[in-house]
């Protein structure tokens, strides 16, 4: 039984010590990538980066068109009631 207990309790001091190596990895591999993100950040070159181009007027057409298409005008129509609660019968359709 005591055999069981230390493998047990020498088990568990293995697990903490792999973790703590494998933590400090993971923090070592995280600061050399921000690192690298840093460095390749810094030195793009201006021509990659340069200025974007306004947008010609076909493209403002179809942005328009494509906001219009997105948002439609809604149409709010009044709906009355009678006396008795229910709704009134629209008059406004005539389908003749």
């Amino acid at each position: 039984m005591a055999l069981v207990v230390v493998s047990i309790g020498l088990q568990v001091l293995f697990l903490r010590f792999y973790a703590r190596i494998v933590n400090e990895g993971l923090h070592r591999l995280d600061l050399r990538l921000a690192e690298a993100l840093k460095s390749v950040v810094e030195n793009i070159p201006e021509t990659l980066i340069g200025e974007i181009d306004p947008p010609n007027p076909i493209q403002q057409l179809i942005t328009q068109y494509m906001m219009q298409k997105m948002n439609p005008a809604l149409e709010v129509k009044d709906i009355t009631r009678t006396d008795n609660g229910q709704f009134s019968k629209d008059t406004s359709l005539n389908t003749e």
